[in-house]
């Protein structure tokens, strides 16, 4: 039996000629660099990503320096307790370079989220969406 899979609005679709099936495609979109990484140093993510999404560098620094003193591994936050969500009534727990918790996003693990390739990429998409300041309590804008 013939199988077509569509890509449509976020939702894949298959069909067959029997039945049609609606799944849920995840919602993650990052930009793919069109360079190979040659050096994965956080100062060098930072341009690179603040490049591929057209974002000041300062702000990246500035998000990156202030969250977690460019730390890879720090986790902060655990005294504050999630309000919503599937965490709800567990710590925030931001993690990595740039405090991606997992209250607010649970659907990033804590290799992505520990990942400073995956984090200032995410950081990069996320700014230029405009959320800085929905996303970071550091975020130099007012």
């Amino acid at each position: 039996m013939k199988k077509l899979t569509l890509a449509l609005f976020g939702l894949f679709v298959a069909v067959t000629f029997a039945q049609a099936q609606v799944v849920q495609a995840p919602i993650r979109v990052l930009e793919t660099p069109k360079t190979p990484l040659i050096d994965n140093s956080i100062p060098a993510l930072e341009l690179r990503y603040s490049q591929l999404y057209s974002q000041p560098l300062w702000v990246i620094k500035h998000i990156v320096d202030h969250e977690s003193m460019a730390s890879t591994t720090k986790i902060g936050d655990m005294t504050i307790i999630c309000p919503v969500g599937i965490n709800k009534g567990k710590p925030v727990r931001a993690r990595g370079v740039i405090q991606i918790t997992e209250c607010y996003h649970p659907e990033i693990t804590d290799e992505e989220a520990f990942d400073p390739n995956f984090s200032l990429n995410y950081l990069g998409s996320e700014l230029s969406k405009g959320k800085c300041k929905a996303e970071w309590s550091t975020c130099p804008f007012s």
